[in-house]
């Protein structure tokens, strides 16, 4: 292994192990909170909270694994760009990436999923771990697409608003839960561990296979498809192109940016 590959893995661990320690002990540290509380019979009682609480873990470090700090330290996703700068291949990169972020989310779940058995004494599938990692691939694949697939995040943003809406009337219902509709989705006819172990393989290779060319268009600029949503204001010309004229003040000058950057946005998600 190079010093270059090398630097690469320490990279992925430095940041990644981080974000999947802190996530996973404040975890622990809620489920025994919850136990202490609420009792060995919570689950029971509150299906869809104790779920959420199972699971934060694990989808929070999906989350911040595929979003990363640009230069200014704003948490964008993408493929991270310090990564890409390093005179590596695209292949070696986006493997590295892609296993060592697969295996944080997957010990985050086992560990978590384990002692919340352990706790509230209950069985549970292993495959609900390999699913977990399988949401995170997938998640992770759309966030690589965003760059050369110009308008694949809108469809997403939209897609992701209307679950959103869904799981809050879940949440406040009181004839449908999120267990049921869990059910209803994955129902419980579970194939044989070696299948499931096949099933994630064939997956995680998929999810490589896609993300090298996408990561590798990214690298050299390369994309096609539509400007996204937001952006379309941008290229609306109302009216006839006049002089422009200075702006009075430094105040008027960001009012007008601001106002151009998020005047259409801001309505539209507040309605």
């Amino acid at each position: 292994m190079g010093a270059k590959v090398k630097a690469l893995v320490w990279e992925e661990c430095r940041v990644g192990g981080v974000i999947a320690g802190v996530s996973l002990v404040v975890g622990l540290l809620v489920l025994l909170f919850f136990r202490l509380n609420a009792g060995p019979s919570a689950p029971q009682r509150d299906s869809d909270f104790f779920f959420l609480i199972v699971m934060g873990p694990p989808l929070l470090v999906a989350l911040l694994l595929i979003l990363n700090p640009d230069h200014i330290g704003i948490l964008r996703g993408g493929y991270s760009q310090r990564v890409l700068r390093l005179p590596v291949p695209t292949s070696v990169a986006v493997a590295i990436s892609l296993c060592a972020r697969t295996m944080f989310v997957s010990l985050v779940t086992l560990i978590t999923v384990a002692v919340a058995a352990g706790l509230f004494e209950f069985q549970y599938e292993f495959q609900a771990i390999l699913l977990v990692a399988a949401l995170y691939m997938g998640a992770q694949l759309v966030d690589w697409l965003r760059a050369p697939i110009s308008g694949l995040f809108s469809v997403v943003v939209l897609v992701l608003a209307a679950a959103m809406v869904f799981l809050v009337f879940l949440l406040f219902s009181d004839t449908v839960g999120l267990g049921d509709v869990i059910s209803a989705i994955f129902p419980n006819i579970w194939p044989s561990p070696l299948a499931w172990l096949a099933l994630f393989a064939g997956a995680l290779f998929i999810t490589y296979a896609i993300a090298v060319p996408a990561v590798h268009a990214a690298r050299v600029g390369r994309s096609i498809g539509v400007p996204e949503i937001w952006d379309w204001p941008k290229r609306i010309s109302i009216g006839r192109k006049g002089r422009i004229k200075p702006f009075s003040s430094p105040v008027a000058a960001q009012v007008w940016y601001e106002l151009r950057r998020s005047a259409w946005i801001l309505p539209g998600v507040t309605l």
